[in-house]
């Protein structure tokens, strides 16, 4: 079912952190939330300062997941050549 003014409804179920914030109030952050009423997605994407959801991007559990490990031997392999 679409909206009427064209919002995906969403919900911040967990804030994890704050990323980077800019000078101009624009925020990028993690947070657990649930898109369209859909199941919990970690959550990396770009806010406005009056807390608009900008572009970003939504990982299911097991995408989460294997990016943790991606990033986990990345830099494993980053100690073992310094």
């Amino acid at each position: 079912m679409n909206n009427p003014n064209g919002e995906v409804p969403y919900k911040i179920i967990k804030p994890l952190g704050v990323l980077l914030e800019k000078d101009n109030g624009y925020t990028r952050e993690v947070n657990i939330m649930s898109w369209n009423n859909g199941d919990p997605k970690l959550d990396i994407r770009e806010w406005s300062p009056s807390h608009k959801p900008l572009k970003g991007i939504a990982l299911s559990e097991n995408e989460t997941i294997i990016l943790r490990d991606m990033l986990a031997y990345y830099f494993e392999e980053q100690e073992e050549t310094a």
